[in-house]
């Protein structure tokens, strides 16, 4: 009797142990980009963006300091500027992505730049 419940306890312990050093595998977090203004759905700053979207565009494509181009379109824009700058750009970035799905069908220079617009929108967005 006492061999078995020393069994049970030694195989008890040898179970716990397998289970603590067993690695668990946990997935690598998917990057969402999380929305930059919440209130791009208010009416007055959706107008804004997109009154802005043809100066946002520009300045993303710009060949020299884009971030900077993108600052100055927030400071020409007034007070709300900045948020209005931020919900073009992600205006921009999500009809890029839906266009780079078609990419096979665009000219070369269009893809290239809807990529360029793409990539430099999700940094913008992304904080980089």
């Amino acid at each position: 009797m006492k061999k078995t419940v020393g069994f049970v306890v030694l195989a008890s312990y040898l179970l716990i142990g397998a289970s603590c050093k067993t690695p668990v595998t946990i997935p690598d977090p998917v990057h969402v980009l999380e929305p930059v203004a919440a209130d791009c759905g208010a009416p007055a700053l959706r107008d804004l963006a997109a009154h802005l979207l043809d100066d946002v565009t520009s300045a993303l494509l710009s060949g020299g300091d884009w971030h900077a181009a993108l600052a100055a379109v927030a400071a020409r824009a007034g007070a709300d500027g900045l948020a209005a700058v931020k919900c073009a750009v992600s205006e921009v970035f999500f009809k890029s992505d839906q266009q780079l799905d078609y990419k096979a069908l665009m000219d070369k220079a269009e893809v290239e730049r809807t990529q360029l617009l793409h990539d430099r929108a999700g940094q913008y967005l992304g904080g980089k």
